[in-house]
């Protein structure tokens, strides 16, 4: 099923350079990479968005998705489990969840100690474009996070081992793994 915002949202737009040369590009594309621009284009194509027209939606609809998942998560949640304490936001630091808090302790290890800001990173507080928590009682519980900008890009920000930016929600109600145990730079480690 696809979102009903995505056609308010997704489409095409000018573009005078870009890697493929073409006069009107996906607006979730990076124009600068060609494989982007291809998939881009094929998921338009999914969606029914007609070829060689300008849409009428944002040039650049990182912002405006994120507040529209969160919208919809919001309102459509509920209504499947009315009996849960849903809690969607936008732009949460992660160790608002009881499964990630303890990150703000080592967090403050890691700025303490030069030595562990090596083996371990400080990448590892990230703030998911929409989150979804269940509250029950003091605890706050993760239940899913949502990437909603770069949906089409090919150069993982996250680094080698983490989710693809297309897969917009990822279930993971396990704690998270060590970041040392990932090395220096990879965000899955608490994501």
């Amino acid at each position: 099923m696809t979102a009903p915002f995505a056609m308010t949202l997704l489409g095409w737009k000018t573009s005078s350079k870009n890697k493929l040369g073409w006069p009107l590009v996906p607006n979730l594309a990076e124009v600068d990479n060609a494989e982007s621009l291809r998939l881009a284009a094929a998921a338009l194509d999914a969606l029914g968005v007609v070829r060689g027209t300008v849409s009428n939606v944002p040039a650049d609809p990182g912002g405006p998705l994120e507040h529209a998942v969160r919208d919809h998560l919001a309102d459509a949640l509920p209504g499947r489990h009315p009996d849960r304490g849903w809690q969607v936001s936008r732009g949460t630091m992660i160790t608002r969840f009881d499964q990630y808090a303890h990150l703000d302790e080592v967090h403050a290890l890691v700025r303490a100690n030069p030595g562990l800001r090596i083996t371990i990173g400080m990448d590892y507080l990230i703030r998911p474009d929409v989150t979804v928590g269940l509250a029950g009682g003091a605890d706050r519980v993760r239940a899913a996070a949502a990437t909603c900008g770069g949906l089409v890009q090919m150069d993982n920000p996250l680094g080698p081992s983490a989710e693809h930016p297309a897969r917009v929600l990822a279930d993971d109600p396990a704690p998270p793994r060590s970041p040392a145990a990932f090395g220096h730079g990879d965000s899955r480690a608490a994501a």
